[in-house]
């Protein structure tokens, strides 16, 4: 089960992602149930590496706006079929996520960051992922995720801390996360990775 993601089931055959970009002169417009991606992937992770093993899957309306190295992108994202927290279930009940985000992008630097505010809201309802007809209280959640990658000569460097506060099942909740990744790039043919993090929860 992939926290945020939603896939379509049933058939022997199905589309799991179906999506489509229209370019105007306002920025790149995003919709249908396409993958979602931020940073290191922390919250969001399209799941495009080969050692992914969640991919966030959504029906979305996206807009990708860019002023120079900046790129603005407000989006809405509906999750369902019971593969999301707060999605799906026998009552139809989803999760919708609103996001705005704010990146950075600089070649000449080899720097890129951003930061993206997130508001996920899901009704009690839901029969997912730890909010279910037994609990009281559904979701309400700000999160701000902020991220940074720089390339040094052969090495990258990254980090990703996102920020959690809000209302969870009838219950305050606030936490934070934190993901550091590091690439020496040996080679063409050789790249050397190493990843570490902290998700400390709340007691």
């Amino acid at each position: 089960t992939a926290y945020n993601s939603t896939f379509s089931g049933g058939s022997t055959v199905s589309a799991q992602r179906f999506w489509a970009e229209f370019l105007t002169d306002l920025g790149t417009f995003q919709v249908g149930r396409a993958p979602i991606h931020w940073g290191l992937g922390v919250i969001h992770n399209s799941g495009d590496e080969l050692f992914d093993r969640y991919q966030s899957t959504g029906d979305t309306f996206k807009m990708i706006s860019k002023f120079g190295n900046f790129s603005l992108i407000p989006a809405h994202t509906k999750y369902a079929m019971g593969s999301a927290v707060g999605g799906g279930g026998t009552q139809g009940a989803t999760l919708s996520e609103y996001t705005i985000g704010l990146r950075y992008e600089n070649p000449d630097e080899d720097f890129e960051g951003g930061v993206q505010l997130v508001r996920r809201i899901a009704g009690g309802q839901s029969s997912a992922a730890g909010i279910n007809s037994l609990t009281t209280g559904g979701m309400n959640l700000t999160i701000w995720d902020l991220f940074a990658k720089k390339r040094m000569g052969k090495f990258d460097f990254a980090l990703e801390a996102p920020i959690f506060k809000g209302d969870l099942v009838g219950y305050t909740y606030q936490a934070f996360a934190l993901a550091l990744e590091m690439k020496y790039r040996a080679s063409d043919a050789w790249t050397f990775a190493i990843k570490g993090g902290k998700v400390p929860g709340q007691p």
